[in-house]
């Protein structure tokens, strides 16, 4: 089973609802919830975990309260669902959850906003930025890109470890059984990476 879903109306989360789903989540994910300065922080780490739970439920697989740990380099699981891979990535407009029971999996959300030449020139290497700044709309066009290489990542669990302009495009990916899907959004764009 692999499964992906995203949720665009996180701005229906109000601080009620915050409030309401705080008790509902794990000790450390409360935490980590409360610390977010601004309310649109805390918006966006409730709607990940109720995301979550729903896909749970929706796959009969919800049998406790998902418990947040995380490896060395930071990425998430699920210590109560051993079998169960995860990701999850969120936006200020949405977030973006994908769990899997086959393989390491990886997902990035990503919704308009503006991008400085300078971070292009940095994670991008020169075919992509030369594609990128012939675009109509070139910080679009670098979210999408940016998604792959975020969820290549997160797929991987190394967090971003290397030069952001060495990692390969989807379609070599695709020669190693790696895939690489992306959805544009209205407002941005969502990338899943998992192994065939």
């Amino acid at each position: 089973m692999l499964q992906y879903q995203i949720d665009t109306h996180i701005d229906q989360i109000d601080d009620n609802a915050i409030q309401e789903t705080l008790p509902l989540m794990p000790a450390n994910l409360q935490e980590a919830t409360l610390k977010m300065r601004f309310t649109q922080g805390r918006r966006e780490k409730v709607a990940s975990y109720l995301l979550l739970c729903k896909m749970l439920r929706e796959h009969n697989l919800y049998h406790q309260q998902p418990q947040f740990d995380y490896t060395e380099q930071g990425k998430p699981f699920l210590a109560n669902y051993p079998q169960l891979h995860f990701n999850l990535s969120h936006c200020k407009n949405a977030v973006a959850v994908i769990v899997s029971t086959e393989s390491s999996v990886g997902i990035d959300i990503e919704c308009d906003r503006h991008i400085e030449d300078g971070l292009i020139r940095y994670t991008m290497s020169p075919i992509e930025q030369q594609h990128i700044f012939q675009q109509s709309n070139p910080a679009m066009a670098f979210l999408e890109r940016w998604t792959q290489k975020e969820a290549y990542l997160k797929y991987l669990g190394t967090g971003i470890d290397r030069d952001l302009r060495t990692i390969p495009d989807p379609e070599s990916l695709r020669l190693q059984d790696i895939i690489t899907e992306t959805k544009s959004l209205n407002n941005g764009y969502v990338s899943v990476c998992y192994h065939r």
